[in-house]
């Protein structure tokens, strides 16, 4: 029990040390979801701002058309972005052209000074907006990560409690079992108890039943002793008359001594004996008045006081009658008593048929717990069809994601085809030498350009392998939790189905035991019934044999 015990609180206390690490995690997913949401706020914020700069440069687009004397080269914009040309911003100053300028070669700008001087080339545009979406991309990535992450994290740790749980409950049901083997215990002793007492009781009459017998004994060869001496006087007379009428009176003297001798000693002993008988009655007397079962020796002062007066008196067969009644009760006692003894049972293991039958309200917890059982499976299994569903829907997503991106690739090379030719249209009436170098300028920016889709599609290529690898471990993910699942449903079936054979045990025992009851007491009523035939056919004995042993004393003084 003690071992129990402190198995179930070290249980119990790593059941609340899994919750309070359930509530962290918990408390850092919450975290988590709040940083995400600031994330996706200041995303939010920052496309609002190209949104804002966009439409600036849309409508700064209708002056340029009508006040520039000659088209500058221009880039393609991303998400949609309007060709702006380089003379079409405000007039500035000649700082200010340098910082632009610079700004332009080297496209390390800060957000103050997009704010300040604007965007005046399609190409930075573009770059701000494709780093911006790989951020997003980026940051969705991370943020989705962490949260499976969490949510696997969860999982595991639900897992645990629940098993935590199962395994308080499995504990639980042991120290019930175990109280319950403590009470059969206790009462198995009150029976072992009240058996000794009743075997005790039974032994005390037996032993007064057998020393009245031994009185009953001890009159009737008193009795046959002095029948004899006095038989024995009659016939010794006679013979000695009949067949010694030559002999002298010597012989006839020793003779008459001898016989004097024996009267002598049968009365003696006839005394002894009813002394005893006198005693054993008033012992007897006492013990039906009180009610006790004391030890003799609490009658061993009153008896020999009241007995002394009675000596004078005769034995009767009043009296003889009174000690057979009282052996008959000292019977009657005994077989009552020995009636009141159970049969006990081993107290090393329990056998079928000593088992409580099942009660209804038993039975009906058992079938709501398969219920419940049956429910949680279900559910598991809903679960399991759900995440499928959430399986397919992502790889749908992701073969869209990847199309879309080929539909954009083709789409900005279109884009890039347009606006070479639109350069290629603008850039014919100058001069050879301001041509060469505007055609040097854009080999260079288109390759740059080049580089940078690039280093995108490589980039994006990376995303979408992590997506893979990530559903592809989640399936995994999957897998396992199915045959964690199947493995837990095979254990239920098992445990279920010995519990269903313990339970047709248990039935059988009850039918074995209440057959063997019924035998018992069919036993038990044979029996008593039996002996009360007996006890009926010994009293009828007994109130016949005193007039028998009259009419036989009669005869005996008739003869003298």
């Amino acid at each position: 029990m003690a071992a129990l015990a402190e198995e179930l609180a070290q249980v119990r206390a790593e059941n609340a040390a899994l919750q309070e690490q359930l509530v962290r995690q918990e408390e850092d997913l919450s975290r988590a979801r709040g940083i995400l949401g600031g994330l996706r706020g200041d995303r939010d914020r920052l496309r609002k701002k190209i949104r804002e700069v966009e439409g600036k440069l849309q409508q700064d687009t209708p002056h340029c058309a009508t006040s520039a004397p000659a088209p500058c080269p221009v880039g393609t914009p991303a998400s949609n972005m309007a060709v702006v040309p380089q003379d079409d911003m405000p007039v500035c100053k000649v700082a200010e052209r340098v910082v632009l300028r610079k700004m332009d070669n080297n496209r390390q700008i800060t957000g103050s000074q997009l704010a300040t001087y604007g965007v005046c080339n399609t190409v930075l545009a573009e770059s701000l907006v494709s780093e911006l979406q790989e951020a997003d991309l980026q940051e969705l990535s991370r943020s989705e990560a962490v949260r499976r992450q969490y949510e696997i994290e969860t999982e595991r740790l639900t897992s645990r409690l629940e098993h935590a749980r199962a395994q308080n409950a499995v504990l639980a049901l042991t120290l019930d079992e175990s109280k319950t083997q403590c009470d059969r215990l206790s009462l198995l002793v009150g029976k072992y108890e009240s058996n000794a007492t009743a075997l005790r009781l039974a032994l005390t009459y037996s032993d007064r039943a057998i020393e009245a017998y031994d009185v009953l004994v001890a009159l009737l060869e008193s009795e046959l002793g002095l029948l004899l001496a006095n038989c024995r006087a009659a016939g010794i007379g006679n013979q000695i008359n009949m067949r010694d009428n030559d002999s002298g009176t010597d012989g006839d003297n020793d003779c008459a001594g001898e016989v004097a001798a024996l009267l002598r000693r049968a009365g003696e002993n006839r005394q002894a004996a009813e002394t005893v008988a006198r005693h054993l009655l008033s012992r007897l007397d006492n013990a039906s008045t009180t009610g006790g079962m004391g030890p003799w020796d609490d009658y061993s002062h009153t008896t020999s006081t009241s007995s002394s007066s009675d000596c004078c008196s005769e034995w009767g067969q009043g009296e003889e009658r009174r000690l057979r009644d009282h052996i008959g009760k000292l019977k009657t006692d005994r077989s009552s008593v020995r009636a009141t003894v159970v049969e006990l049972e081993s107290c090393h293991a329990e056998p079928l048929s000593t088992r409580q039958p099942m009660s209804l309200a038993e039975a009906r917890k058992l079938d709501l717990e398969t219920a419940v059982l049956m429910q949680e499976l279900m559910a598991m299994r809903e679960d399991k069809a759900e995440l499928r569903a959430r399986v397919y829907l992502l790889e749908k997503e992701r073969s869209a994601l990847e199309l879309k991106l080929s539909s954009q690739e083709a789409h900005q090379a279109a884009q890039e085809a347009t606006v070479q030719h639109l350069q290629d249209l603008g850039c014919e009436g100058e001069d050879g030498e301001s041509e060469l170098a505007d055609a040097l300028r854009r080999e260079a920016r288109l390759k740059e350009r080049l580089q940078e889709l690039v280093t995108t599609l490589e980039k994006v290529g990376k995303n979408s392998e992590l997506r893979h690898q990530q559903s592809a471990d989640l399936v995994n993910d999957l897998k396992r939790a199915n045959s964690a699942l199947v493995q837990t449903l095979e254990r239920s079936k098992k445990k279920y189905q010995s519990r269903l054979k313990k339970l047709e045990q248990q039935m059988l025992g009850m039918v074995e035991r209440h057959s063997a009851q019924v035998r018992t007491l069919k036993q038990k009523i044979n029996t008593l019934e039996e002996e009360l035939a007996t006890s009926k056919s010994n009293s009828f004995h007994s109130h016949q044999q005193p007039g028998n042993q009259s009419h036989s004393s009669g005869a005996s003084e008739t003869s003298l």
